[in-house]
């Protein structure tokens, strides 16, 4: 799957892989990316929560989030929402940077947990996954 870095207006195309710019709030409308300076003083970030908050309202069960690697408990506080919206979480077992995947395990929120390989090889076959 390509990588792409989010550009403001950018449009959301399936089987990409997206990641946010540093500085930058991020949020969605389901088929357009928006981009905001960060809302947050550094040292207290919440930007993947923002994300994933408008992930859940706007995507329908369509949303696959990876959480591979990151400090703190970024995102973990939006996993409720996005699993009530039907979308998957992965979480990465072994991370070496593993704030964000350990607090986002903990709130038993995640749907499936291994190392980036696993999570790699569930990915292709993502079509087959259970939605939880």
């Amino acid at each position: 799957m390509p990588v792409r870095q989010i550009e403001n207006g950018a449009t959301l195309r399936p089987n990409c892989v997206y990641v946010i710019p540093p500085g930058a709030d991020l949020t969605t409308d389901g088929t357009v990316f928006r981009l905001a300076p960060m809302s947050t003083a550094y040292g207290s970030p919440d930007g993947f929560d923002i994300f994933l908050k408008s992930l859940a309202r706007t995507t329908q069960g369509r949303a696959i989030t990876v959480i591979l690697s990151g400090m703190a408990a970024d995102g973990s506080a939006a996993l409720g929402a996005l699993r009530e919206s039907g979308g998957v979480c992965f979480a990465q077992d072994d991370a070496q940077c593993n704030g964000m995947p350990t607090n986002a395990i903990a709130t038993g929120k995640v749907d499936h947990i291994g190392s980036a390989a696993a999570i790699a090889a569930l990915l292709s076959e993502h079509q087959s996954l259970p939605l939880s």
